[in-house]
């Protein structure tokens, strides 16, 4: 195999392999819109352990993309991702509970008015 055929099936496959991961500052960029999503959705009281997590894996993948490593960076965002994920939800299934409790709250509320509205001794409507 000639020195050019070889050199441009190295150049090939290299990019090739680096067309299969996206770059670490796009990762990153999606790690931080998640953890702001979660911020923006309560994960500071809701998800506080996971945001924290998010915030630091975020940290360290800036960190690593400064010092020029590439995989780590990208692993790092990654994660940061997701951990930011998981507190946005974990935010969204704490609005959930608080919602379903004051529906409870407020049914059971119902229930009492009518109750105490069947105790007053007024008849109840007749059918014709």
């Amino acid at each position: 195999m000639s020195a050019i055929k070889l050199t441009a099936l190295l150049l090939a496959a290299t990019a090739a392999g680096c067309a299969s991961a996206p770059p670490a500052t796009d990762t990153i960029a999606v790690a931080r819109a998640s953890i702001d999503r979660a911020e923006q959705a309560g994960a500071a009281q809701a998800a506080p352990t996971e945001l924290s997590q998010a915030r630091g894996k975020l940290d360290a993948a800036e960190k690593a993309s400064r010092d020029h490593d590439k995989k780590a960076a990208l692993r790092l965002a990654q994660q940061a991702e997701a951990d930011g994920k998981v507190a946005e939800a974990a935010a969204a299934a704490r609005r959930s509970r608080e919602a379903a409790a004051q529906l409870d709250a407020s049914l059971k509320a119902l229930r009492d008015e009518a109750s105490r509205g069947d105790q007053g001794g007024a008849p109840p409507p007749s059918n014709p």
